[in-house]
């Protein structure tokens, strides 16, 4: 996702995410000789790849937008990527970034959260983790302010890419009555196909 950094472990199919930008616009279509978006992997420029059809350009100025591009079957081990592109007077700019694919590395989530929240009748849980397409055991255990527990909730899932399908909560207790307004606390707890977990922290806010 775009916390990333340059040298971090990503399964052997990560996304990647690119923002282009460029006062002078960026060219996208191709015109000019040499002048597509292109990405190299590991410094393999007889394999490059076209972007130009991938890059979506912001409807608010044609001067920015980004790409959104689904990477498969990339061996253990260290890589390169890089990215080219050009503005409309014939400018060219290249960013490398390194990574590391390690299927086995520890399971990690990030960006966990609810929506809506403050929330009144439902609320829907996410989060996003680094096992790509994996499939995964989640449990959400909910409590109230006090620490006493309200609910749990567990879905055996299959993630498509990085993201889950959220996973819905109608605000109601073990014993199925609906919980009162209030500041409620819920960990996430994942586990992967290899009996790896991990597990977060957060607060959800109920009203009336």
């Amino acid at each position: 996702d775009r916390s990333f950094e340059s040298g971090d472990v990503t399964s052997s199919s990560p996304v990647l995410y690119v923002d282009i930008s460029d006062d002078q616009g960026v060219n996208y279509t191709g015109i000019g000789l040499g002048r597509d978006i292109i990405m190299t992997l590991d410094g393999d420029y007889s394999n490059s790849v076209v972007m130009n059809d991938y890059f979506a350009i912001n409807t608010n100025s044609y001067k920015e937008g980004s790409i959104v591009y689904q990477l498969e079957g990339i061996p253990s081990g260290k890589h390169t990527l890089s990215l080219k592109a050009w503005d409309l007077h014939n400018n060219s700019s290249e960013e490398i970034i390194e990574f590391f694919v390690d299927e086995d590395s520890d399971l990690a989530l990030s960006g966990v959260m609810n929506y809506p929240n403050p929330f009144n009748n439902t609320t829907n849980f996410i989060f996003k983790h680094n096992k790509s397409n994996a499939e995964l055991d989640v449990e959400i255990r909910i409590f109230d302010i006090n620490g006493r527990w309200v609910t749990t909730l567990q879905r055996h899932i299959r993630a498509v890419g990085f993201s889950i399908t959220p996973i819905e909560w109608d605000g109601h207790n073990s014993n199925g009555s609906r919980v009162e307004a209030g500041v409620y606390m819920y960990q996430i707890i994942v586990t992967d196909e290899t009996g790896k977990t991990s597990m977060q922290r957060q607060k959800l806010l109920k009203t009336n």
